[in-house]
């Protein structure tokens, strides 16, 4: 029998779709991660919200926002002047604009904007006082008990990222629980001390987180949540076997803020199919392109 000869282009062609890798991972398209359908609720005139997203059981739940302190108080708190009274409304482009405002006090506005890999978040704060609002930071609190695969209880899947690299929470915390983590140069503010001092909750001095971003690995490997802000007062992770809650925070530092004077950040909360490895790709080219950043 005549052997048949095929063209070198034809040979190798036949040779990659035969031979070739056939494992599938989520590729990072150059405008953004793969595409995916993401939708928040707003709780009536509280601050809670609901995030859905494609593809991804249950839903993650923010306290947008929980808090804006300052070095000594609340300011503007979930569990005091804000469990109600917010103002929610749908915009046209799918995002959702919130805001509140005590006289004398404080005002703030805040848009959620859905996108492709999660949840841009558009937060300006101003100071109504008479008073200046020293080393303060704003919180949003993240809770993923309600994802079952996000749900980390002992905090094998739950990283910060300090010494370049991503380090898991369980491999540098005896036992989980209300837990801080401080970035260097950053102190325990004074409302916190009496917490510290009545063991409710502890600082973690063994770690000292080097970006702004904390993320939960799925239990499947294949999603990441995360949120992330341009610099941070201090982390928090609370959560534990004996409990079905988890909350994860990254505070966004604020600095001093003047009477009078407005503030305006810009954060992210990341929720897509993917590692940590894309996670630090976008987290850095968020960061490079300003889509997280301190606008004023």
């Amino acid at each position: 029998m005549k052997r048949i000869k095929y063209p070198f282009f034809i040979s190798l062609l036949f040779f990659l779709i035969c031979c070739g890798d056939t494992t599938q991972k989520e590729q990072i398209h150059p405008e953004g991660l793969a595409k995916q359908s993401i939708s928040i609720h707003p709780r009536g005139d509280s601050p809670y919200v609901d995030v859905h997203v494609e593809g991804l059981e249950g839903k993650v739940t923010l306290q947008m926002p929980e808090l804006v302190s300052d070095r000594d108080h609340r300011l503007v708190y979930a569990f005091s002047n804000l469990e109600k009274g917010i103002q929610w409304q749908r915009q046209s482009g799918g995002e959702w604009l919130s805001y509140w405002r005590q006289e004398g006090l404080a005002f703030y506005e805040l848009v959620a904007t859905p996108e492709s890999d999660g949840l841009r978040i558009d937060w300006t704060i101003k100071n109504l006082s008479s008073k200046t609002w020293f080393y303060s930071a704003g919180t949003v609190c993240m809770r993923s008990h309600e994802a079952p695969l996000f749900f980390d209880p002992t905090l094998e899947r739950t990283y910060l990222h300090a010494e370049d690299r991503w380090i898991a929470l369980q491999d540098v915390v005896r036992n989980p629980g209300n837990l801080w983590f401080l970035p260097p140069g950053k102190e325990p503010c004074n409302l916190m001390r009496p917490l510290i001092e009545k063991g409710n909750w502890s600082v973690v001095d063994s770690i000292q987180p080097d970006e702004a971003i904390m993320a939960i690995l799925s239990s499947d490997g294949r999603w990441v949540l995360a949120q992330a802000w341009h610099e941070a007062r201090y982390m928090i992770s609370n959560t534990g076997l004996d409990r079905m809650y988890a909350c994860t925070d990254v505070s966004p530092f604020l600095g001093d803020i003047a009477p009078g004077q407005t503030v305006r950040i810009r954060g992210k909360i990341y929720i897509f199919r993917g590692g940590l490895d894309d996670l630090v790709i976008q987290y850095k080219a968020d960061l490079k392109n300003k889509k997280i950043n301190r606008i004023y």
